[in-house]
């Protein structure tokens, strides 16, 4: 094999440190657009209903950032729930470690779908035929009924801290709006919950 062959094998094999260099700033760059474009996906859905599907799919890039990055996106996160719902919580959230970004992430989580077990109680307490009822007509008229059943469910089946204060403190009309919103875009999932816990009677 002449020497211009051999350099040239030896090239294609062995990267230079430029080169090694190079792909490791691209893959940095890729991966910030990635979680640049990740974030503002899931802030851009809070309030609407395709938060569910953004958050399962863009959170990928999202779950395995320095703890820097979480803490960013926590606190992006509380912002963007005072803009949508203009809830504020009565104590700044001050995030320093993992646990409180994992309460911060079951809070979101909590406020725009995973929350239909303790909705499920509510109904089934207030015996609410969700199937057949005006929500919206209920909620109006029932306000106080359905706030003071909220407080005592809290009271007995307890919650992340962040969620349990959310249902303390939120303002009656703000959390009615919320509920009713809930109840309506989960009704098929609250009935079946409704239906197995009578089945378990």
């Amino acid at each position: 094999m002449s020497d211009k062959s051999e350099k040239l094998l030896m090239g294609l094999t062995f990267e230079s440190p430029e080169m090694d260099s190079d792909q490791e700033d691209l893959d940095q760059m890729f991966d910030h657009a990635n979680l640049v474009s990740a974030t503002t996906d899931i802030l851009d859905n809070i309030g609407k209903k395709d938060f569910e599907f953004t958050w399962q799919t863009q959170f990928e890039y999202i779950k395995n950032q320095p703890l820097t990055e979480h803490i960013r996106f926590a606190e992006a996160i509380l912002e963007k729930v005072f803009e949508i719902y203009e809830y504020q919580f009565p104590e700044k959230i001050y995030f320093v470690n993992k646990k409180q970004i994992e309460e911060c992430y079951d809070f979101i989580k909590f406020l725009e779908y995973n929350n239909t077990n303790f909705l499920s109680i509510i109904c089934r307490v207030l015996k609410i035929d969700i199937l057949k009822t005006d929500i919206e007509i209920y909620c109006k008229k029932n306000d106080m009924k359905i706030i003071q059943e909220v407080e005592e469910q809290v009271g007995i089946y307890q919650q992340p801290e962040l969620i349990s204060i959310f249902l303390r403190t939120n303002q009656k009309e703000d959390f009615i709006k919320w509920f009713t919103k809930q109840l309506k875009q989960n009704k098929l999932e609250i009935a079946e919950k409704l239906l197995e816990s009578e089945g378990m009677k």
